[in-house]
């Protein structure tokens, strides 16, 4: 191989050292534990939260609780300053809904039908959590 491929390929393995290990600044580190349950508030709404942050080893979405009862209305409000790019736009595809986060327009209401795992996604899918439904 030549030298300057040699080159190019360090510089792109740097670059991917840096990209793992440096996160994102606005990101929050989350102390990786158990599962937690929603409370039903007095408006009848199941309240989580959504934020990007560290979970375990990687960076990636992370809901605050993250276990609702089936047929009971969920609000789930989005820290609009801890998404960026892609991340900012969250789908929920089985029940067909998907939004822009932003400082002003940060909440997506739904009430889950089925119990189960609901996936929640960015719109590229790289960002990617599951909140669990149960009876």
């Amino acid at each position: 191989m030549k030298t300057s491929t040699y080159i190019i390929l360090f510089i792109v393995v740097i670059g991917l050292i840096w990209v793992y290990y440096s996160g994102d600044g606005n990101a929050s580190e989350v102390p990786v534990t158990a599962d937690s349950y929603a409370t039903i508030a007095e408006d009848g709404y199941q309240n989580i939260q959504l934020r990007y942050g560290k979970s375990g080893y990687s960076f990636n979405y992370v809901l605050s609780p993250n276990i609702v009862k089936v047929n009971q209305p969920v609000r789930i409000t989005a820290d609009a300053n801890s998404l960026r790019g892609c991340y900012r736009y969250v789908q929920i595809p089985a029940y067909g809904l998907s939004k822009f986060i932003t400082s002003s327009d940060s909440v997506i209401e739904f009430t889950p039908t089925k119990t189960g795992e609901v996936v929640i996604t960015c719109s590229m899918g790289m960002g990617v959590t599951y909140l669990t439904v149960e009876e």
